[in-house]
């Protein structure tokens, strides 16, 4: 019956491989010598399994404490527990080495842990005298993971934002390029600017000059968008609109040696330098020419 049982449990590659076996005993002999494997070389495996087991970035403690456990089992296998072989044991060997065996796992479980996550909980139970059963710094190594899965959700936030942040700023400043070419001003009909930025509309700025200037096809700001007989004259509307501010000023008088009054003859100059600047062309320039 028993040598029955053994070939049904057998593979059909194996059992055509034995021989017809009666006795028990000589069957299981002969496939001990056949599979039989030295543990040698199995320890030194298990063994450097455990020392490279460590709880990775996002590796649960309880699955990190799984493999641990997968691995202690099939050390227990190759290694048992040392029996006492005395009669009657008043040493309780069996004690002392299961005692040092969860020592020994107590310290294997620590040494993997995250040390950024969990250094503080190992330090504290370390300290402790007895030290705690692997049981309770499971249990106390499981609540401070709650701790920081919460910590570590709020410091992700932040990043996060800042993220989206600089990729809007990205694709905002370098990644966006506007062609000005095709920029046309619905003001002042002229292309290479809008709207927004018109000189004719807004004013001129200081350092634009004394008077709108003509500007070359293609350049500056640009060409106007109107016939041919426009192109390149200097805005009307903007003289129009410098020799109205000069009109509601106080009114200038003017002498025959190129001296003026108080009032400014054009925007963005004060007397100083619009004297200042008579002085340096020479006062033989007619005051009409200045106001275009």
């Amino acid at each position: 019956m028993l040598v029955s049982w053994l070939m049904n449990t057998i593979t059909p590659e194996v059992k055509a491989t034995l021989s017809r076996y009666d006795d028990a005993r000589r069957l299981w002999k002969d496939l001990k010598e056949r599979f039989s494997s030295v543990d040698g070389p199995k320890i030194h495996q298990v063994k450097s399994d455990l020392a490279r087991c460590v709880q990775t970035r996002g590796m649960t403690i309880g699955t990190y404490y799984a493999k641990l456990k997968m691995l202690w089992d099939d050390l227990n296998k190759y290694e048992p527990l040392i029996a006492c072989t005395c009669s009657k044991c008043t040493c309780d060997v069996v004690g002392q080495h299961e005692t040092r065996r969860e020592k020994e796992h107590f310290h294997q479980f620590f040494m993997g842990l995250q040390q950024d996550l969990f250094g503080n909980i190992r330090s504290q139970l370390l300290g402790q005298t007895p030290l705690p059963t692997l049981n309770r710094a499971y249990q106390q190594v499981s609540q401070e993971e709650r701790v920081h899965g919460i910590v570590q959700t709020e410091d992700e936030r932040p990043d996060v934002v800042g993220f989206a942040v600089r990729t809007e700023g990205k694709g905002m400043g370098r990644g966006t390029k506007v062609d000005k070419a095709r920029l046309i001003c619905s003001y002042c009909k002229y292309s290479g600017h809008e709207i927004s930025s018109c000189f004719e509309l807004h004013g001129y700025p200081d350092w634009w000059g004394d008077r709108p200037r003509a500007v070359p096809k293609g350049v500056g700001r640009g060409k106007p968008n109107t016939s041919e007989a426009n192109r390149g004259k200097p805005s009307a509307k903007a003289h129009a609109a410098a020799v109205e501010n000069s009109k509601m000023s106080q009114p200038s008088t003017s002498t025959g040696d190129g001296s003026f009054g108080q009032s400014t003859p054009l925007p963005g100059f004060s007397v100083e330098q619009w004297k200042s600047l008579i002085s340096t062309f020479g006062p033989s320039l007619e005051e009409a020419d200045w106001n275009g």
